[in-house]
């Protein structure tokens, strides 16, 4: 029935490989151990409202426990207005904390702030502020980003069904 609505509230999987010929591999004379499992893909959706979703995307190694761990947070409403908060952590690489909230200005017009923060170099990544205009098949948009060494305006073009290119 088209009439009705469907809400794919909840997802989990997690998933393995075991590598038979690493298993079997010789380690006579070498330093490293057999190591035939590969990390733990752990990924949960939770959607409890239209309005609402919670990601979660993580990795862990047997062998040396958690490697990599995402999550986000969207909150959003009927206008098309949208507030995201995320987290990134790579094991002595990468701790960010982002953050980007979407306007809908007008029917047509819409526009976004976003921030990028990097909490194991502690400094800010990327500060963005953009402009988006909208029509039914094409639209335009305009960005300013700043990050800690760079600064620039990119210009959009966006085809419904092709593509968004930035200059």
């Amino acid at each position: 029935d088209p009439n009705l609505d469907y809400l794919d509230f909840f997802r989990f999987k997690i998933f393995q490989v075991y590598d038979f010929n690493e298993a079997k591999r010789d380690v006579t004379g070498a330093t490293a151990e057999r190591r035939p499992l590969s990390d733990f893909g752990l990924e949960l959706d939770v959607k409890p409202h239209s309005f609402v979703a919670f990601f979660a995307r993580n990795k862990y190694s047997v062998y040396s426990g958690w490697r990599e761990m995402n999550y986000d947070l969207a909150l959003s409403d009927r206008r098309g207005d949208k507030f995201t908060v995320g987290y990134r952590y790579a094991v002595d690489s990468l701790e960010e904390i982002n953050a980007e909230l979407k306007a809908v200005i007008t029917e047509r017009l819409s526009g976004r702030l976003a921030v990028k923060l990097d909490r194991f170099n502690d400094k800010t990544v990327e500060h963005a502020v953009g402009l988006f205009y909208a029509r039914q098949c094409w639209g335009i948009g305009l960005d300013y980003l700043k990050t800690h060494d760079d600064e620039r305006l990119m210009f959009k073009i966006s085809l419904t069904g092709l593509a968004m290119f930035g200059i």
